[in-house]
């Protein structure tokens, strides 16, 4: 899938899905969330566990990257739920975090 292009007044995001090579920006990621959140000390994903979980033979959950110029600046993580009542699938799990940009 092609990278999206979102270009506003004050800068130009592309977002795109996440590869192996991420692995290291989206630790540092998760780990900016956590301190966010005040829940530092419940990080114990490594970049082997992320390789694996995510870009590995059956990949867990899928990651979209935001980046503006050279730098990562957020990430989307989602995964589908999947009803075995109704052989649907019914919700989209998502996670969103933007730490490296400003609100204006």
């Amino acid at each position: 899938m092609q990278p999206l292009n979102i270009i506003d007044d004050t800068s130009a995001i592309t977002i795109r899905y996440a590869n192996k090579s991420d692995t290291v920006v989206l630790l540092k990621l998760i780990r900016e969330l956590a301190e966010y959140e005040k829940l530092s000390g419940q990080v114990v994903a490594t970049e082997e566990d992320l390789a694996q979980t995510l870009f590995g033979s059956r990949p867990y959950a899928e990651v979209l990257l935001a980046e503006d110029k050279d730098q990562t600046v957020g990430f989307c993580l989602f995964f589908y739920n999947y009803s075995t009542l109704s052989w649907q699938a019914r919700d989209l799990y998502r996670r969103y975090f933007c730490p490296r940009r400003s609100t204006r």
